[in-house]
């Protein structure tokens, strides 16, 4: 940024992109100028440089400037999209985008910790549908065991899977139930 700022004034000194004006309006002017995004400023430089041949050494400068502040600018853009990718539950999405912003840019400040934070929702994720499928096969076992008239190995089953589990819990309190109508008869 500070050597933006120095090819800025460095033309604007120069008389370059400035009116002749009093110098309070030059100042402004160059304010202006300054306050937009970093690639308008340096499309705006790049004609206004190449028109002047006491200015020409400056051209290269500002086409580099310019190439780094469109890959910026893209970058960001990556970035932003993958946040809202994260944020919609699309984590693949996210990651394979973010993937793509960090080598464009590796120093992308926050790009390591939303990569973290897209790693650790699809752990997440995987570790959520293995306890589903554990879910998934104990309940069965469970309802043959106590359908078999084997309540207590019936509910003794599920309750090694994990009882935090929406789908073991009901069947749980189902078994249950089943057990204590049984021994009511």
């Amino acid at each position: 940024p500070r050597g933006e700022y120095v090819l800025a004034r460095r033309a604007a000194d120069a008389g370059h992109f400035l009116r002749r004006q009093p110098p309070r309006a030059q100042k402004v002017q160059a304010g202006a100028l300054l306050a937009r995004p970093p690639q308008c400023v340096f499309e705006t430089l790049e004609k206004r440089v190449k028109a002047r041949a006491d200015l020409q050494d400056l051209s290269p400068r500002i086409e580099q400037l310019s190439a780094f502040a469109r890959k910026r600018q893209d970058a960001l853009r990556l970035f932003r999209e993958s946040g809202a990718q994260l944020r919609s539950g699309a984590l693949q999405g996210a990651l394979a985008t973010i993937d793509r912003a960090l080598g464009e840019e590796p120093q992308l400040p926050g790009a390591t910790e939303l990569r973290g934070r897209i790693e650790a929702g699809i752990a997440a994720e995987g570790e959520q549908r293995c306890r589903d499928e554990a879910a998934q096969a104990a309940i069965p076992a469970a309802r043959k065991l106590a359908v078999d008239g084997r309540p207590h190995e019936g509910i003794r089953l599920p309750e090694q899977a994990d009882t935090s589990h929406a789908a073991v819990a009901g069947a749980l309190t189902d078994l249950r139930r089943e057990r204590a109508d049984l021994q009511r008869r």
